[in-house]
């Protein structure tokens, strides 16, 4: 069983976030991927690493506040804590030594049990 609390930073992460999110790669423009969502909407150009770029992890973040979700980003001494949630219910928690990694442990944790 897959422990996303335990994945590092990188492209099996991101790509895993991607997929659970909806979003597929569907081409390419040069070097660039594209993504897109289920309705085959532009959500991304480029290679999209959310664990590692702040841009994409943006991303990762405002996609998940247009299905009303909304994150909690806190920086302890020694480590990241994120949490996505809706009103009224608990959040799905990320801890990490890097925000963007964290963000993308509670994403993946939103995504998957059906928040967005």
């Amino acid at each position: 069983m897959l422990d996303i609390d335990k994945m590092p930073a990188g492209p099996e992460l991101d790509d895993l976030l991607a997929e659970r999110s909806g979003w597929r790669g569907i081409g390419y423009c040069g070097d660039r991927a594209i993504w897109a969502d289920e309705d085959g909407n532009n959500v991304w150009n480029g290679p999209f690493r959310p664990s590692t770029g702040w841009a994409a992890a943006g991303e990762v973040q405002s996609h998940l506040s247009g299905t009303g979700l909304r994150m909690c980003l806190i920086e302890f001494e020694h480590f990241w804590q994120c949490a996505f949630h809706g009103i009224g219910s608990r959040g799905m928690w990320g801890k990490a030594d890097a925000a963007k990694l964290a963000i993308c442990r509670a994403a993946y944790k939103a995504v998957e049990k059906g928040g967005a």
